[in-house]
């Protein structure tokens, strides 16, 4: 029975260990002062149609759930089925003071996913950034609250998650994956121990 338990637990460890290999992304959109600072991190599963782009400076439209991050520089956008709300806030369009790290995007209206030129699916991002100096959530309207926009399915599954006026409360897949992994180690070290003392 233990042993029958044992193999269970290793499957459901190698399962967890798939689901983390997924990509995801967030940005936290926040009030930092008297400026508006957007900061974003993760990575990307894309397979749709690439195309480069010119480079296109930081900004966002939250009526139109569209947002760029990182300096300005030339990006490669996929255009890719992207579902999820259709806005983020009543706000126009409003460029970033200042920006920093890799240029990441997304426009969900369009189905875009910009990361930067030469970006290796599935590989970690580095941290990306934008601020508004002197601007404050409600003037740029974008509404508390966390978006989120999906694509692909099963091992092309993918995610960009906005969340504005607020911390991350919502484990990402690798935090899961970490959590779910260390339970099915436990029952595994549980189940041997049984078997020992039976």
């Amino acid at each position: 029975m233990a042993k029958h338990f044992a193999g269970f637990v290793l499957g459901v460890a190698a399962l967890v260990c798939s689901m983390t290999a997924q990509a995801a992304y967030t940005v936290t959109l926040n009030q930092v002062g008297a400026d508006v600072v957007a900061t974003g991190s993760g990575s990307f599963n894309l397979a749709g149609v690439p195309t480069v782009s010119p480079p296109v400076a930081a900004g966002i439209i939250p009526s139109d759930t569209a947002m760029v991050l990182g300096a300005t520089a030339p990006t490669t956008v996929y255009l890719l089925p992207v579902s999820g709300p259709t806005a983020f806030g009543p706000g126009g369009l409003a460029w970033a003071s200042a920006s920093a790290g890799p240029a990441v995007g997304i426009n969900r209206n369009s189905g875009q996913v910009g990361v930067p030129v030469g970006y290796v699916n599935g590989s970690a991002l580095g941290t990306s950034s934008a601020t508004w100096a002197g601007q404050t959530l409600a003037g740029m309207g974008a509404a508390p609250g966390t978006y989120v926009w999906t694509w692909g399915s099963g091992p092309t599954a993918d995610s960009f998650t906005l969340i504005v006026g607020g911390a991350s409360n919502i484990p990402t897949l690798s935090e899961w994956g970490a959590v779910s992994l260390a339970a099915a180690l436990g029952l595994l070290g549980f189940a041997t121990l049984r078997r020992r003392r039976g």
